[in-house]
């Protein structure tokens, strides 16, 4: 097939596998503290852009609805454990 001067085809796009963090609990340890557990269950890393300290997603915890706790993923995993499919971090926060 002949294609016009000046004109070009763009590659293709495909998907790219995309992350899936879910969570368990929150629970109380026998500390008084609140216990959550985060999981990348997805396929796709999590994006280094995540653990921006300003814009990056948050963790928000709720009491009948009405959210009484709001962090940043970069201060709930410091440590970058869920950037890989499969990773999990366990964060503790004292109520």
């Amino acid at each position: 097939m002949t294609l016009p001067l000046g004109f070009r085809v763009s590659p293709v796009l495909r998907a790219q596998p995309q992350p899936d963090v879910a969570g368990t609990g929150p629970s109380v340890d026998d500390n008084c503290q609140i216990v959550v557990t985060l999981e990348n269950r997805g396929p796709g890393e999590v994006p280094l852009t995540a653990y921006d300290r300003f814009r990056g997603p948050t963790v928000t915890f709720r009491k009948d609805g009405a959210p009484f706790g709001r962090w940043r993923l970069n201060s709930v995993d410091p440590s970058r454990q869920l950037r890989q499919p499969g990773g999990s971090v366990t964060w503790t926060r004292a109520r």
